[in-house]
């Protein structure tokens, strides 16, 4: 046998009020609100109209036709102007004549009617305004999504593999899109930049039969060599201006030997800069006590661990910028 059953109750009772209500006020909020509010001012108006005989009161009729206006539907709104017309000429005071009765009738259509209009005509325009700016919004976070794509591409996708050296890197956005990017270099900056916009970069070129570092460093932070022999963290200091700035640049390239167990920290000032609270920097200092205690982990490990320790740091705030940290972790003959 087959039983055929009907909606809930409470279905019904939400259909119904949805019904009253228009698309923008149905979408949100309380359901049967406006339109138990619209009809018992309404009431409450009339009552009032009604015991009190030394003055006209139908001008309160505008309070709920307002309110009708803007959460009830058009046809609705309408309605209840010929319904507040009929109350307060039911409960008003006598007219002195059938002329002034209808002179007065017709005023207080004309006026009821002059206000619904005009409340409806901008709540329509600020329903109209709101879906603009859903749209716009919409839109703008399709297009950071599909940059956020598009940068992706610039980032390798798979870690080096190369003999002697493990290498991760990890670069995380403060929002969809960042400006950060390692082992890609974006060449003739200075031909579209007006001199105002220029990059920081840092290049490293490891030999790793020759166990030997040759670096540049244009306007970044400094990178940070790590020493096992030592311990020490020896800071990569800035040799070369930012590119973009002028037509023509020198840069000195400097050296290093490597030794087993060395590790070559790059990174950006999202980590260094990143700040708690107080308003203290997570700094050189942290981020240098960081490599040394996890010298022994893996280059991915320690990447994680930066990225935590200044992520712990900065968790009353968060971090202020675009994070990036590259590690390059010396494994020669498989140390």
């Amino acid at each position: 046998m087959q039983v055929i059953t009907g909606p809930p109750p409470e279905t019904l009772a939400l259909l119904a009020s949805r019904s009253l209500l228009r698309g923008e006020a149905a979408a949100g909020g309380p359901q049967w609100l406006p339109a138990v509010l619209v009809f018992g001012s309404i009431a409450a108006v009339a009552y009032a109209d009604f015991i009190v005989t030394s003055i006209s009161l139908g001008y309160l009729y505008f309070l709920p036709l307002g309110i009708s206006a803007m959460f009830l539907r058009s046809q609705i709104s309408y309605g209840l102007i010929a319904v507040c017309v009929f109350l307060h000429d039911l409960f008003g005071d006598p007219y002195p004549s059938p002329g002034a009765r209808i002179t007065h009738n017709l005023t207080a259509l004309v006026g009821f009617t002059f206000v619904v209009y005009v409340i409806q005509r901008y709540v329509k325009q600020r329903e109209l305004l709101d879906q603009a700016v859903r749209k716009q919004r919409d839109q703008l976070l399709q297009d950071v999504e599909l940059a956020a794509q598009v940068q992706g591409l610039f980032l390798p996708i798979h870690r080096p593999s190369i003999a002697g050296l493990e290498i991760a890197g990890t670069m995380r956005p403060m929002r969809g899109v960042g400006g950060d990017y390692y082992n890609r270099l974006n060449n003739g900056i200075h031909s579209v930049s007006d001199g105002d916009r220029y990059v920081t970069l840092l290049l490293a070129d490891i030999d790793a039969l020759s166990r030997s570092l040759r670096y540049i460093n244009c306007g970044h932070n400094p990178a940070l060599l790590f020493r096992r022999n030592t311990r020490d963290v020896v800071r990569m200091n800035s040799s070369c201006l930012p590119l973009g700035m002028f037509d023509n640049v020198s840069c000195e390239i400097d050296r290093a030997d490597l030794t087993a167990g060395d590790l070559l920290v790059m990174y950006t000032d999202g980590i260094t800069e990143a700040e708690n609270s107080q308003g203290e920097e997570f700094g050189l200092e942290r981020l240098s006590a960081v490599i040394r205690r996890d010298s022994l982990l893996s280059a991915k490990e320690l990447t994680d661990n930066i990225f935590q320790s200044a992520a712990e740091f900065c968790r009353e705030v968060g971090f202020s910028d675009d994070a990036t940290v590259l590690i390059v972790k010396c494994n020669f003959d498989g140390a």
